[in-house]
């Protein structure tokens, strides 16, 4: 057994169960246990509150509830930034001055006679106490539920709106009498007369400055002198701050968690519009994190919001109210914290979620699993015996479970046990997630060194309360960021899940360890109830470790988002190929024509497209010249654009006649494409020696013939079908040559439509007409040559199209006579 855990992963486990042993034994031998309780507290306190409240004015008193034993923090903490710990524990161990450090809290339901303006039927009201006595079974704090109405008269006469200060200070101290504190010297600080609905009460205030812990006692009368109100609470405070400490309490505790909480944002919603991050990832995580959620919500209300039985429907239709609406909030929440956390994590180091996804997928057992579910418990048992530790060597007394979960647990019974595993898991899931995961991928992305990264993440957690307050603040900083680093040195060197169970762990360990060693629970179920589920957690993690079961033999749980961005670029690569052969495919070199000056460009309105321009040399002195526009765009429109280049090319190997070439291209071309698909042309042959250009128009935008001395622009448009819109035959007949010679000077222009369809923010058309008076007015302004002009146009349309979207490829050649 033990050279099992002789393994490096294995022994995480062997480690956790150790630091668990010593933090239990140096607890329990260091921290003082339960306070002295009577022999029948129950018996005892019910004798003593139908002795006392019955005096007061109750003609019946029922128990609502068993009393228990608590502890009141605010007395302790401020006794031991009185006094320090270690006086704290002498008291505690002497049985001295157990009060104001633990009482017991019992509620009663008092029977009051009717008062002497109600009807005869209604001899009696009902009302609720609530009440705290010492252990002695005196009251030390009484408080009453409802409405401001008399409830304990003491038997005497009204006080009236116009009495003394000096009587309800009296009243106040008769009532003040009968209880604890009698044996303490009281002063007056503060009387006052207060509103309440049509009424007035009278509230009293009195220093206590002899008691163990220095207290301020505030007693409420109603207008008749009944006592509505004893309270009690500590006016010893700590040391005071420095402006160094709250400016760093600021920064940690306020400025980070806002900073990540912008980040968090920030990236929602820009990884939302980039389409990387896939919300039915964290779908199920959301879901279950606000039914958690909710369901503390409600329970927590139903609880605390105690009324008579006859209303028992509103307190459940009023917690159920709440479960749905804070499920549905949490819910959503958690969406954006889990889905922004996944995208940025996938991004930066995917390896840190394996484990989590593998759970997510419900894969258990397997190795990556066990692993770090060992590292968590090592790391949470390591961070439980650090807190004990320095709780111990700080002279300050451990915390215990607060009043309000104590409420919760007692009033649930056994299924309570369930509460406190479910707000350590939910603590250990968000806090990783948002202090760690998130900031931590983002400076992963902006290439942070790992140290730097660690001491930001380490701040980052201390802003978190993982360590109880201490009167010295830079000791309660440094104890937060001691126990911070264990979760953020895990979380960096292997995963998510390690931290995420080393906070659980932590937490649960905490609680089993008050839950045994302090007062306020009866048994010892949840230190059972904790440590199985811990216990349970080791077994799984043994046996993950133990499956063999690696990563590549686990099933593809890659994200849809990562699969559809993986389409995206194969598809983007696919057509970045596609670009450069339909790039290969137009001319890059211009033909060097002797008296002649060429320019031509094509810029396609998507990745690739139908547009295309040609030099085919026919012999030594005569150069085919082709434009075309294929009907249709993208892909489709680029395939038959290449298909007339090859058919180009091969017939005018065989003849020299522009007219011939493209009628057998308009045959071949009409035989095997299907109908409906069209190409527009414009082809002519220029003769370098007399400068003649011969050309047709198969269905094309219209050539443009410009002078530079006039500035004028010829529109020349023969007639043409498209290629393939019509039969040979009809083709053939209908096809016109045109000639003309060039004089030194003019140029020629061929375009594609996707210059003259160019339209503005307005949809306003630029149109052949304005295209061609546009190329003649600046050809004239600058005649110099075919590539300035082209360039010209060209500028010229993209100021009228002034930002609008390109729809149509464009392509334009000029050819010059010089």
């Amino acid at each position: 057994m033990f050279s099992y855990f002789r393994n490096t992963d294995s022994a995480w486990i062997a480690a956790g169960l150790l630091c668990l042993m010593l933090a239990f034994a140096i607890h329990g031998l260091a921290i003082p246990g339960a306070a002295p309780q009577l022999n029948n507290p129950e018996q005892q306190i019910r004798e003593s509150a139908q002795t006392l409240l019955t005096h007061w004015g109750a003609s019946e008193v029922s128990p609502a509830d068993r009393p228990k034993l608590i502890k009141q923090h605010e007395f302790t903490e401020a006794f031991i930034r009185l006094n320090g710990k270690r006086a704290m524990r002498t008291t505690e161990g002497a049985h001295q001055a157990r009060i104001p450090f633990y009482v017991w809290q019992a509620g009663y339901d008092l029977a009051l006679p009717a008062s002497a303006g109600e009807s005869a039927a209604a001899d009696s009201s009902t009302v609720t106490v609530l009440t705290k006595w010492s252990e002695s079974s005196e009251l030390v704090e009484l408080q009453m539920e409802g409405s401001r109405q008399p409830v304990l008269s003491h038997g005497m006469g009204p006080l009236g709106a116009d009495v003394s200060d000096t009587l309800a200070v009296q009243r106040a101290r008769s009532f003040l009498n009968e209880s604890i504190w009698s044996r303490w010297q009281k002063t007056v600080t503060h009387v006052s007369r207060e509103s309440a609905e049509a009424d007035f009460f009278y509230l009293i205030r009195f220093s206590v400055d002899e008691a163990a812990v220095p207290s301020e006692l505030t007693v409420e009368l109603s207008s008749s002198g009944a006592l509505l109100r004893i309270s009690h609470s500590p006016t010893a405070g700590g040391p005071e701050v420095s402006v160094a400490e709250t400016i760093v309490s600021v920064l940690i505790s306020g400025l980070i968690p806002a900073f990540i909480l912008i980040l968090l944002i920030g990236q929602f919603f820009k990884r939302q519009y980039n389409r990387m991050m896939d919300l039915r990832i964290a779908r199920s995580d959301s879901l279950l994190i606000g039914l958690i959620g909710g369901a503390f919500i409600a329970v927590t209300v139903f609880v605390m919001n105690e009324t008579p039985e006859q209303q028992l429907y509103l307190r459940l239709l009023l917690s159920g109210g709440l479960f749905l609406i804070t499920s549905l909030l949490f819910s959503a929440l958690a969406l954006v914290l889990f889905s922004t956390a996944d995208s940025l994590v996938q991004e930066a180091w995917p390896e840190k979620k394996h484990a989590i996804t593998y759970i997510r997928h419900g894969f258990l057992l397997n190795t990556q699993v066990g692993k770090a579910l060992a590292r968590g418990l090592g790391g949470g048992a390591a961070m439980s015996l650090l807190y004990t530790l320095t709780l111990i060597a700080a002279d300050f007394s451990a915390p215990s479970v607060s009043p309000e979960q104590d409420s919760i647990l007692s009033a649930f019974g056994n299924i309570s046990l369930l509460y406190v595993p479910g707000e350590s898991l939910l603590t250990a899931v968000l806090l990783c997630t948002f202090f760690l995961l998130i900031p931590g991928s983002w400076l992963k992305l902006r290439g942070l060194s790992t140290a730097a990264a660690a001491g930001l993440l380490i701040l980052g957690l201390s802003s978190v309360s993982l360590a109880p307050d201490h009167p010295v603040y830079w000791f309660e900083l440094l104890h937060k960021m001691m126990l911070a680093c264990i979760p953020v040195l895990l979380f960096l060197r292997y995963d998510n899940l390690s931290a995420i169970t080393a906070i659980f762990v932590f937490v649960l360990v905490n609680h089993s360890i008050y839950s045994y060693f302090a007062p306020h629970l009866p048994d010892v179920l949840p230190l059972v109830m904790n440590l199985g589920l811990i216990g349970g957690l080791g077994l799984l993690a043994i046996a993950g470790l133990r499956s063999k079961t690696e990563l590549t033999e686990l099933p593809d749980v890659e994200p849809e988002y990562l699969k559809r961005l993986a389409r995206e670029k194969r598809i983007e690569k696919e057509f970045e190929l596609a670009r450069e052969v339909h790039d290969s495919f137009l001319t890059s070199v211009k033909p060097d024509i002797p008296g002649f000056d060429i320019a031509a460009s094509c810029n396609t309105a998507y990745e690739v497209g139908g547009d295309y321009f040609d030099f085919i040399s026919l012999d030594e002195h005569r150069t085919l010249v082709v434009i075309a526009d294929v009907s249709g765009k993208g892909v489709k429109a680029a395939f038959f654009m290449t298909l007339l280049k090859g058919y180009l090319q091969a017939v005018a190997d065989q003849h020299r006649d522009v007219a011939e070439i493209i009628k057998i291209v308009n045959r071949l071309f009409h035989a095997n494409s299907p109908r409906g698909t069209f190409i527009t042309a414009l082809a002519g042959v220029l003769d370098a020696r007399s400068g003649e250009f011969t050309f047709v128009r198969a269905g094309h935008d219209p050539l443009l013939l410009l002078n530079a001395q006039t500035g004028t622009a010829e529109v020349h448009q023969p007639n043409g079908f498209a290629l393939g819109m019509a039969r040979p035959a009809a083709f053939d007949v209908f096809l016109e040559t045109r000639r003309f010679t060039l004089q030194n000077g003019e140029a020629i222009v061929l375009f594609t439509d996707g210059y003259a369809e160019s339209f503005n923010p307005a949809r306003e058309q630029l149109g052949e007409k304005k295209l061609a008076e546009v190329a003649g007015s600046l050809y004239r302004s600058n005649p110099l040559g075919s590539a300035r002009l082209l360039e010209a146009v060209h500028a010229e349309v993209l100021r009228f199209s002034a930002g609008a979207h390109q729809h149509d490829d464009m392509t334009m050649i000029v050819l010059q006579k010089r």
